[in-house]
């Protein structure tokens, strides 16, 4: 038989409950405002990286990561215009779906210093583009590393600026003062 609780030990449950639920309370509201902060911590990260990519994207130059194997994982606009194909396209394609073998072998030798010893390069590139046309390129690249592990390299960073029109205005000059001189020499005969 269930003995019935009294007044007082029914007025102590009442009062330990409702400490309780005060507690469960406080509880939520301070989840609540936790993920709230985190909410806006991720709304503010997305905004950064909003504003990173559009100022990415209006660069007059290419901008790109690729991983340990050399595949793209990010490009920006100028990037994805220059190999015609999508960013979802992108992802997973290497440098050999793009360049001439020659080019991607010299592209190979500078990557694998910035990934195997950690190096920053800067390297001109000189290749041709799909439709044959001389393309030339300064690149620089830096090692990107794991937040882990701080020597550990995980990729790399590409920043290329068409440089084919100057390449070509040298070699242009050169080329006259060199006649320049051939004229000059044989004048002098």
């Amino acid at each position: 038989m269930l003995k019935k609780p009294t007044y007082e030990e029914l007025l102590k449950q009442n009062v330990e409950l409702s400490n309780e639920l005060k507690q469960l309370k406080l509880e939520n509201t301070t989840d609540q405002k936790k993920c709230e902060e985190i909410q806006l911590e991720v709304l503010k990260a997305d905004l950064k990286l909003t504003h990173l990519n559009t100022a990415l994207d209006n660069l007059n130059t290419y901008v790109y990561i690729k991983d340990m194997k050399g595949r793209y994982l990010y490009a920006n606009k100028k990037c994805l215009t220059l190999f015609n194909c999508s960013a979802h396209e992108l992802s997973s394609l290497s440098d050999a779906d793009f360049f001439p073998p020659t080019t991607c072998y010299q592209i190979k030798i500078i990557e694998s210093e910035v990934i195997n010893y950690g190096k920053n390069t800067e390297n001109e590139v000189d290749t041709t583009d799909q439709n044959g046309n001389r393309k030339v390129y300064w690149e620089i690249k830096t090692p990107i590393y794991d937040d882990k592990h701080q020597n550990k390299v995980i990729g790399l960073c590409g920043v290329s600026t068409d440089i084919t029109y100057r390449k070509i205005a040298e070699e242009s000059i050169k080329e006259n003062q060199l006649q320049l001189k051939h004229l000059n020499a044989t004048k002098d005969k």
